[in-house]
């Protein structure tokens, strides 16, 4: 049970209040000059860190975030959240959206296709969820700006489309001139909750929006928005946008004979043994295959983790091998791998291994032999036009370059084209002859010249279908 989601119920449920945890805040930002209050037009950004400030938030600002260096801090952020009450993340910068997911484009550029996101971005989803752990008392706010002057007409949508929330976790989404203020006027002052601010159509409010309980600092009581203690039915309600173990026990702790108590009780179980099986269920989704565990225990034993046999059974051994990797590297150690463990131990494992042999250019298309002048027979002349040029194979070699930037992008691709029932052969970010050979495949299935490698075409193909 989570102590510090105890303390974000207690002034609602009239629960005693323990130790104060801290209040951290993470602020990243595209652009360079934010640091300086004293550059132009940034009276609104240096108002909301003094006012973080005023409010005893711990503030750590990053500007001119890339992918790295944003992925760095968010990490480096995740870790102080154990001992957190309030947490806080803004993020300054173009976002890219897609069908299923959008992005933060920390590397400020314009995404032509999801592939392009991913590399050069970070999922706003996975940025949520990074804050499940302080349900209820967690903010992810985006200033959004507008991409850049020289984006493709094709490029993804710079707006906000659909994005994953943790239970407990509030999104507030708007241009910087918009959402600045109102985080500094309204959020932290605590005077309403969510639901009630006074942000109009301009800011887009999602996840948990309370009717109840306001950003205050724990501690301090809600001004006007409710009674010192909630009833039943109003401390049920607001549950429904938390949904944890830690609150439904102070619900309990608080009505011990409430009418709901059974299905709060029930809830509390179904919630442990969800928790407890979700690694396992998590690598289950990944449906590896026997090569993809000989991989992973390959790349154990090149790490020195491993010295069983290659065999792609996940026995107690690699399972050993899998926790002991996963705590040297940084990770929760269950034992169970996933898709972001999958890439990172690879690269990992990749960094030991002597550099790979460049791969051989493809061979030089013969020219045509000359046809005499009866007509070639339907099937031959087929054959010929779906025969790719060197200047197409090349072509679609330069386009795959921009498109396939980093091992991320590759395992993204080569997942895809599993997806699509064509075998990439290992899922490790590292595009060899299978990889090829499916690409081929799909791409001969679509009409697509068979260059082998991901062109424009291949690639808005694979992220239609």
């Amino acid at each position: 049970m989570k102590h510090v989601m105890i303390l974000a119920l207690g002034v609602a449920l009239g629960a005693p209040l323990g130790g104060m945890a801290a209040d951290r805040a993470l602020i990243l930002t595209t652009q360079t000059d934010r640091s300086d209050p004293e550059a132009k037009g940034n009276d609104a950004f240096t108002a909301l860190i003094t006012a973080l400030q005023t409010d005893g938030f711990e503030v750590s600002l990053l500007t001119d975030a890339r992918q790295a260096t944003a992925r760095r801090a968010l990490a480096e952020f995740s870790e102080t959240l154990a001992d957190t009450d309030r947490a806080l993340i803004v993020a300054e910068g173009a976002v890219a959206a897609a069908p299923f997911d959008s992005w933060y484009l920390a590397d400020d550029i314009a995404a032509e296709n999801v592939l392009q996101a991913s590399a050069g971005g970070i999922s706003l989803s996975a940025m949520a969820d990074l804050l499940s752990d302080r349900a209820g008392r967690a903010v992810l706010a985006l200033a959004i700006t507008d991409l850049p002057d020289d984006a493709p007409e094709n490029a993804l949508p710079g707006t906000l489309g659909p994005v994953t929330l943790p239970q407990g976790v509030t999104l507030l989404a708007a241009d910087p001139e918009n959402i600045l203020p109102v985080l500094s006027a309204q959020v932290l002052k605590g005077d309403v909750p969510f639901a009630a601010l006074e942000a109009g159509e301009a800011i887009e409010m999602r996840g948990y929006l309370p009717t109840h309980v306001t950003f205050a600092a724990t501690g301090a009581a809600p001004v006007a928005v409710a009674p010192d203690r909630l009833t039943e039915a109003e401390a049920w309600e607001l549950l429904s946008g938390v949904d944890t173990q830690a609150a439904l026990r102070a619900f309990l702790d608080r009505f011990p004979n409430a009418a709901r108590s059974a299905e709060a009780t029930a809830r509390i179980a179904a919630l442990d043994e969800a928790e407890a099986d979700a690694p396992r269920k998590a690598e289950a989704a990944l449906n590896l295959n026997r090569d993809d565990r000989r991989g992973i225990q390959q790349d154990l034993q090149v790490l020195g983790f491993y010295n069983s046999a290659i065999d792609g059974i996940f026995g107690a051994g690699t399972r050993r091998a899998v926790q002991n990797w996963q705590e040297a590297a940084g990770f929760v150690a269950t034992g169970f791998v996933t898709g972001t463990q999958m890439v990172v131990l690879s690269v990992d494992a990749r960094q030991l291994e002597p550099e790979p042999a460049p791969e051989p250019a493809p061979a030089e298309q013969p020219a045509p032999t000359p046809q005499p002048e009866t007509q070639p027979a339907p099937e031959a002349e087929s054959q010929a036009a779906d025969t790719p040029s060197q200047a197409q194979i090349d072509a679609a070699a330069r386009q795959e370059a921009g498109l396939l930037p980093g091992p991320v992008a590759k395992v993204l691709l080569e997942n895809r084209l599993a997806q699509l029932g064509y075998d990439p052969g290992r899922k490790d970010g590292v595009v060899d002859q299978n990889t090829r050979n499916a690409l081929k495949s799909y791409q001969a299935d679509q009409d697509i010249p068979a260059t082998g490698y991901v062109d424009n075409a291949t690639a808005a193909r694979l992220l239609t279908q």
